[in-house]
C-alpha cells in the first residue's frame, strides 16, 4: 500500500477490505483477480474533471475512496447535478456498454481513488463473468432510478424547502452516521451546487438552510451538517 495526496492507496481488488458491502466490487474470486490484471490504480485531487459529457468513452473508472458529482450542462451556462456518488460506483458504466458518449460530466468532490479499466478490456470482462454482468445491471438500474426520483422531485415538488429536504434525508440514507445528537453527514456540496441538484438558486438554498437551523431541525458544524429532528425532516420533504 502507498499514500498519495494523504490517501492510503489500495492497489489490488483480491486484497480489498470494504467489497463486500459494494454491489459490484462484491464478485468472485476468480472475477476479482482478472481485474486486478486489466485494471490500473490511479488517484485525482479535489475539483478535476475526470470526463467530459458528450467525450467518447476510453472506459470506467471504479470509485474505491471519495465522491464524485455527476452533471450536465446546458449552452447558456446552466448546469444540473443529477448525482452524487461515492465508492463502489462505477462511472461511465452505461456509456462503455452502450458505445456512446459520457452522457454526464464526472467531477472530483475531495482527494478520489479510481480504478480505471479501458472499454474494450471491460466489454471483454463482463462477456466472460455472467455474475458481473448482473452486477453491472443493478448498477445502472440504481442510476435509472435515481435519476428518475431526481426528476419527479424537482418537476412534482411544491416548494425549494421541500426539494432540499428531500436531498438531504436521501445524503442521510446514503451517508448518514448515527451520533448522539441525530445523524451527521458530510457537506460535500456548496450552496450553489446545492441549488443546481435541486432545480433552485443559491439564495434560495441559502435562505432554507437557515429556517431549518431556526427551528433546530438541522445544525451546521465546519463541513458537517447533523440532522437533530429527522422526523421533521422527514415530513417537510413528504416522504
Amino acid at each position: 500500500m502507498r499514500v498519495q495526496y494523504n490517501l492510503d492507496i489500495a492497489e489490488a481488488c483480491t486484497s480489498c477490505t470494504v467489497r463486500f458491502d459494494r454491489i459490484f466490487c462484491d464478485m468472485p474470486d476468480d472475477a476479482l483477480a482478472q481485474l486486478d490484471d486489466i485494471k490500473y490504480t490511479t488517484v485525482f485531487p479535489d475539483d478535476v474533471v475526470v470526463f467530459l459529457e458528450g467525450q467518447e468513452p476510453l472506459g470506467v473508472f471504479i470509485i474505491c475512496s471519495g465522491h464524485v458529482k455527476l452533471f450536465s450542462g446546458s449552452n447558456d451556462g446552466k448546469t444540473l447535478i443529477e448525482r452524487v456518488v461515492g465508492p463502489g460506483e462505477v462511472l461511465g458504466l452505461s456509456a462503455v456498454i452502450s458505445r456512446r458518449p459520457y452522457e454526464l460530466t464526472a467531477q472530483t468532490l475531495g482527494v478520489c481513488q479510481f480504478q480505471f479499466v479501458k472499454k474494450d478490456d471491460f466489454t471483454k470482462f463482463l462477456a466472460a463473468h455472467g455474475d458481473v454482468c448482473l452486477r453491472a445491471a443493478k448498477l445502472m438500474s440504481c442510476a435509472w432510478h435515481d435519476a428518475h426520483e431526481q426528476v419527479k422531485s424537482i418537476a412534482l415538488s411544491g416548494s425549494a424547502t421541500e426539494r432540499l429536504a428531500r436531498l438531504l434525508v436521501s445524503r442521510c440514507a446514503s451517508d448518514g452516521e448515527r451520533v448522539a445528537e441525530g445523524v451527521r453527514i458530510r457537506l460535500l456540496l456548496t450552496h450553489d451546487e446545492m441549488a443546481q441538484m435541486i432545480g433552485s438558486s443559491r439564495e434560495t438554498v441559502t435562505r432554507a438552510l437557515g429556517q431549518l437551523r431556526r427551528r433546530r431541525i438541522i445544525e451546521s458544524r465546519r463541513s458537517m451538517l447533523v440532522v437533530r429532528d429527522m422526523p421533521a425532516l422527514q415530513a417537510l420533504a413528504h416522504v
